[in-house]
């Protein structure tokens, strides 16, 4: 009778652990390295979203003229206005926030600057020329509701200036299925502001 050898009890922990990681050795030369980098800075992009995507629109932040105010990407505005050639607005009405923080690739906070108490978005195309710049600046808040002064430029020497009211909301949704709770931005106010108008808009914020 033959005995049948078995691995001692450390080697197989061994193999246990490394077959994992060796399969994984295969997945990179099937798909190439280009392929695990883009599957790093997905999961590296998640893990962000995952860990700081509340305090990117959430947090109060104090500006420059001592005012405070929810931070929220100035794209956000942009979702919800019609294009130039068009004249019903707001298209959009209620926005996920938290969606907008995990979605780094398209709301970028990194690239928000604060600059003489606007909050500022500034997407350049590939030879450095404005795409678009989306800057809001904060005017006041009645209870639960925020007031804003949007402007939006695309680049040339148009620049589109519009007073948005919105309140920030918890509500129950069903994704994938399955009843989640989100916290949404609705806008209860769009009103155009001509520019020779805002200069007075924003004293009035500043005598009040």
């Amino acid at each position: 009778m033959v005995r049948k050898k078995y691995p001692p009890p450390l080697a197989r922990v061994f193999s246990g652990t490394l077959r994992p990681l060796l399969e994984w050795t295969w997945v990179a030369e099937a798909i190439g390295m280009a392929g695990m980098r883009y599957l790093i800075f997905c999961f590296q992009g998640l893990l962000l979203g995952l860990l700081l995507g509340g305090e990117a629109w959430a947090g109060q932040r104090e500006l420059a003229d001592g005012s405070k105010m929810p931070l929220l990407h100035p794209k956000v505005f942009q979702l919800a206005g019609c294009w130039l050639s068009d004249t019903e607005a707001p298209v959009v009405t209620e926005i996920n926030l938290d969606a907008v923080a995990r979605n780094r690739n398209q709301f970028d906070m990194s690239e928000v600057k604060e600059n003489a108490g606007w909050i500022r978005y500034v997407e350049r195309g590939s030879e450095g020329a404005t795409f678009l710049s989306a800057a809001y600046h904060p005017l006041g808040r009645q209870g639960e509701r925020w007031d804003v002064l949007y402007a939006e430029n695309g680049g040339g020497s148009l620049t589109v200036y519009t007073r948005i009211g919105f309140v920030i909301e918890t509500r129950e949704m069903r994704v994938g299925g399955k009843p989640v709770k989100r916290t949404m931005l609705k806008i209860v106010s769009w009103e155009p502001v001509r520019e020779d108008a805002v200069a007075k808009l924003l004293a009035q914020k500043r005598a009040d």
